[in-house]
């Protein structure tokens, strides 16, 4: 198997959102974000499995960082989230490993098949948990922000005033 070194390996991650991006019909001024949000997951995909990290955990961590990514976005530019999610998180789908595996299948190697096939079943599943811990907890933090704004900006009110008020006394 070929490897490239990271700085060409993002390069093709780029390109290879940015690609999907034009082919979904993502807004212009939205496609270079998810691009690089597509970098930025195979960036901390290729950084963990160089820190030792598992297939498995490096693409849950990978996941993990760009749905915050695409998530913190969509909340400051206002859009769905989706929009960056589905460009972004396409390089982190292990094609290498199920071609191995399809490779493995057709040279009758039943051993590296098998393994082959966990494997990249196991990353294919990390990368779903990761997509789903990470937009649950943005989906309970926007619950939480849209519901109290105003109670939390009155109550920051009320400290601010009643120290005001202190200050004035001495």
């Amino acid at each position: 198997m070929e490897t490239y070194g990271i700085p060409l390996t993002c390069l093709f991650a780029f390109g290879l959102s940015l690609g999907f991006g034009f082919l979904l019909n993502i807004r212009p001024k939205h496609i270079a974000v998810a691009a690089l949000g597509g970098t930025l997951g195979e960036l901390v995909l290729l950084m963990a499995q160089t820190h030792g990290f598992s297939g498995v955990k490096s693409a849950f961590v990978a996941a993990a960082c760009t749905v915050l990514y695409c998530e913190i976005l969509a909340f400051v530019l206002k859009v769905p989230s989706t929009m960056y999610l589905f460009a972004s998180l396409l390089p982190l789908f292990p094609v290498s490993p199920f071609y191995q595996t399809v490779l493995a299948l057709v040279n009758n190697d039943k051993d590296t098949f098998i393994s082959g096939l966990f494997d990249a079943a196991g990353m294919l599943c990390s990368v779903g948990a990761g997509v789903f811990a990470v937009s649950a907890l943005a989906r309970l933090f926007a619950f939480l922000y849209y519901n109290y704004r105003d109670k939390i900006r009155h109550s920051i009110r009320d400290i601010s005033s009643s120290h005001d008020r202190s200050v004035k006394r001495m």
